[in-house]
């Protein structure tokens, strides 16, 4: 069995889409989603963001050498006042700090993108 971390292991800090040809054989996909983004409080850096999910599985691939496109979710941005973008890869927007009773400088962190392995495409119906 052969992990997919290792295969991917350049990647890891690199959020995007990455092709892989994978021979037939089995193996072992592990998949970890990126972090949250950073809060701010009182125009600070405070708590980071939470961790991605983790989900494993193992594959059997058939026929000849296959392509597989493994998106590396990213991490979410920080941003003071709010509406930090998300991470690639779905990662959801932050809200926006209405300062209401402070200074505006709060805001928590963009969520963290997915990541998944997709075959034939990239499209979304494509994930395995």
């Amino acid at each position: 069995m052969l992990v997919f971390f290792f295969i991917l292991s350049d990647y890891y800090f690199n959020p995007g889409t990455k092709i892989i040809s994978l021979l037939p054989g089995f193996y072992r996909v592990e998949c970890w989603g990126a972090q949250g983004g950073t809060s701010y409080n009182s125009g600070d850096l405070r708590a980071p963001g939470g961790l991605g999910a983790y989900a494993s599985g193992n594959m059997k691939v058939t026929g000849g050498p296959t392509l597989f496109y493994a998106n590396i979710g990213g991490m979410g941005h920080s941003r003071r006042g709010g509406e930090a973008a998300g991470g690639f890869n779905g990662g959801g927007k932050a809200g926006d700090d209405k300062p209401l009773f402070g200074d505006g400088n709060e805001g928590p962190g963009g969520g963290g993108g997915a990541t998944d392995l997709r075959i034939y495409g990239t499209n979304i119906r494509n994930r395995i």
